[in-house]
C-alpha cells in the first residue's frame, strides 16, 4: 500500500508539473490532428483520477474522489493561462470523460451484476470522446474527394473547415432572389485586422482548375471591399508571396469568378496551384454588425 500510494504521489506530481508548465509533444494543423491533440486531456483525466484514487482511497469514497478529481481538473484549466497555456471547455470536458472512464473500470457499481454495465459505460465514454475525431478524420478525406466544389454548406460539417477572424461565423438558411439554400454567415465583430473567415487546404492540387467561385451575400451597408486570398506556402506567407484578388461588393446578392491559372505573385514568382494551402475571404472598410453569406464555393 506505501508504494502505491508513493507512485500515486509521483504520477500526481507529475501531470501537476505537465498541466502548468508542460507542452503536449503533438502537432497537428489538420482538423483531426488538432482534436487528437486535445484528446491526450482524456488518457490525463485517466491518470489524474488513478493518482487521486491510489493516494485518498483509504480516507475518502470513491463518489467524494470522482468529485474532487473533475473540481481539481477544472481548477488546473483555469490556473493555465497565467503559465502561458490555453484552456478550454473541450480539454475539460476529455479530463472528465478519462475520469468517469477510469471510475467506471474500478468499479462504481460494486455488484457483480453490474460489471457488464460498467464495461459498457467504459466503452461507450471512449467511443463518445473519439467520435469528434472520427467524425473530422473523415471529413477531410471527402474533402479532397469533393472537387472541384470546395463548400456548399449542405452539411453542417463543412462549416467546421472555416474558421473566422474579427467576426463570428455560423450556418444558416438563405433565401435570394428565388433560391434558397445553407450557406455560411459572417458578421463583422471588429472592423480591424481584416475581419473574415479562412478554410486550410494542406496541400491540395487545384492546377486543373482555371476559376475560384462563390456567391457572396451582402447585408448592412451599401457596398464594401471582398478580397479572395491564396497561399502556396505552409506559413502565412507576406503580401509579396501570396495571391490576393479584390472586388467591390454591392448590398444583395454577388456572384464572383477570380482566373487562378498563370498568376503570378507581386515578387514576380508564379503561384503553384498544385500546393494550395490556404484560402482566406476577408473585408475591407467594413462596419461592426456587416455580414456576408458565403455560398457555392468552388472550382471550374
Amino acid at each position: 500500500m506505501k508504494r502505491s500510494r508513493w507512485l500515486g504521489a509521483l504520477v500526481l506530481g507529475g501531470l501537476l508539473f505537465y498541466a502548468l508548465l508542460g507542452d503536449i509533444p503533438l502537432h497537428g494543423e489538420t482538423r483531426s490532428g488538432i482534436y487528437f491533440k486535445n484528446f491526450l486531456h482524456f488518457p490525463l483525466g485517466i491518470l489524474f483520477y488513478g493518482a487521486v484514487h491510489f493516494l485518498f482511497i483509504r480516507w475518502i469514497k470513491a463518489p467524494g474522489l470522482f468529485i474532487c478529481s473533475i473540481a481539481a481538473q477544472g481548477l488546473f484549466e483555469l490556473f493555465q493561462p497565467m503559465v502561458g497555456r490555453t484552456a478550454s471547455w473541450l480539454d475539460l470536458g476529455l479530463a472528465v470523460m478519462g475520469t468517469l472512464f477510469l471510475w467506471c473500470c474500478l468499479g462504481w457499481l460494486p455488484r457483480l451484476q453490474f460489471r457488464k454495465l460498467r464495461a459498457w459505460a467504459a466503452g461507450a465514454i471512449l467511443l463518445l470522446a473519439l467520435a469528434p475525431g472520427i467524425v473530422l478524420l473523415g471529413d477531410e478525406r471527402q474533402q479532397v474527394k469533393e472537387l472541384p466544389k470546395i463548400s456548399n454548406f449542405d452539411r453542417w460539417i463543412e462549416l467546421t473547415r472555416w474558421e473566422e477572424q474579427g467576426g463570428e461565423r455560423r450556418r444558416a438558411l438563405w433565401s435570394e432572389n428565388k433560391a434558397a439554400g445553407y450557406g455560411l454567415v459572417f458578421t463583422v465583430g471588429s472592423p480591424e485586422n481584416y475581419p473574415g473567415v479562412f478554410c486550410n487546404f494542406h496541400g491540395q492540387d487545384w492546377s486543373a482548375y482555371k476559376k475560384l467561385s462563390m456567391r457572396v451575400i451582402l447585408k448592412g451597408q451599401p457596398s464594401v471591399l471582398l478580397t479572395v486570398r491564396l497561399d502556396d506556402l505552409e506559413e502565412f506567407a507576406p503580401y509579396a508571396k501570396r495571391l490576393d484578388e479584390t472586388v467591390s461588393i454591392a448590398e444583395g446578392e454577388n456572384h464572383i469568378a477570380i482566373d487562378i491559372q498563370e498568376r503570378t505573385k507581386p515578387n514576380g514568382e508564379p503561384f503553384n496551384l498544385a500546393q494550395i494551402e490556404r484560402t482566406i475571404i476577408h473585408l475591407s472598410g467594413a462596419v461592426v454588425g456587416t455580414q456576408i453569406l458565403l455560398d457555392d464555393i468552388q472550382l471550374h
